[in-house]
């Protein structure tokens, strides 16, 4: 896997965030190409596809999809069907990458809904506030916090 994301690293075509090219996200055996566009989202599967064949494996297109994100107020609507292996991809407004929620908004409301609701799932009679707040001692992200101050209704 890490020369498919030395190869995709090298088309220098993606998102970029403070001039540096981003253009795939990779975990294991789970990606996620990234680009500003489905052409350029087209280019990166194909050096996927290639990878794939040159190395004996095939993508599972049914277990596959795309996400166009919004650009301030606005919702792409006329987009170009991405193709994977010759099959379609299902475009989503959400999906769960790594255990984390992303939405074609960008916002984590629902991501940060799923951990409240487990939160309070966890909460409810089997421990007391102080055992939750022990739970998720040292950590100081926010989401942690917003979690804990709704689920324990400080």
């Amino acid at each position: 896997m890490d020369a498919l994301i030395v190869s995709l690293s090298s088309k220098h075509v993606g998102c970029y965030v403070d001039g540096v090219c981003v253009n795939n996200l990779s975990y294991a055996d789970d990606i996620a190409p990234l680009s500003a566009s489905v052409c350029g989202l087209e280019r990166l599967l194909r050096v996927c596809e290639e990878y794939a064949l040159s190395h004996g494996l095939k993508y599972n297109v049914a277990k596959s999809q795309f996400m166009a994100f919004e650009a301030g107020c606005n919702r792409p609507s006329n987009v170009s069907p991405v193709i994977l292996n010759g099959s379609p991809l299902e475009r989503v407004d959400l999906f769960k990458y790594l255990g984390h929620i992303d939405t074609t908004d960008l916002r984590h409301n629902a991501d940060i809904e799923r951990k409240r609701e487990r939160c309070r799932y966890i909460c409810q009679g089997k421990y007391d506030s102080s055992q939750v707040r022990a739970m998720f001692q040292g950590r100081e992200d926010n989401a942690v916090q917003s979690v804990l101050h709704v689920a324990l209704h400080v």
